[in-house]
């Protein structure tokens, strides 16, 4: 597995939530839809969320238990919020990205797919 950074966000719910995904599930004109995951490429992806999900429960654990200062805190809680994000976009792209939208959606925001679309007419 290769690590992946991700940036941290806000879960705030929106108007764009309350609205049917459409058929491209998210997906611009530069990322095509894709066909369903076989076995493989399953595991893969629900390894990946255990690791992640793993490395997230220590996190919270150790801040559980105290951590030498506020600083330190502060960079483990966002540590988790991103792992949280990467752990949701990596499930809910396997599934059809049909909880909140595909990966890029969790990890860039709602609007990632037509970012640039104007400068390309």
């Amino acid at each position: 597995m290769t690590a992946q950074v991700s940036g941290a966000r806000s879960r705030a719910p929106s108007a764009a939530k309350a609205t049917p995904p459409d058929q491209s599930g998210g997906r611009g004109p530069l990322m095509p839809e894709r066909k369903p995951l076989n076995a493989e490429q399953l595991r893969a992806v629900l390894q990946g969320i255990a690791g992640k999900a793993d490395v997230l429960m220590k996190l919270l654990t150790a801040i559980e238990q105290g951590t030498s200062d506020e600083e330190d805190e502060g960079l483990m809680l966002l540590a988790a919020s991103m792992l949280a994000c990467t752990i949701g976009g990596l499930a809910d792209d396997a599934s059809g990205g049909e909880c909140v939208g595909d990966y890029e959606h969790w990890e860039y925001g709602a609007t990632f797919a037509n970012l640039g679309a104007k400068d390309a007419t």
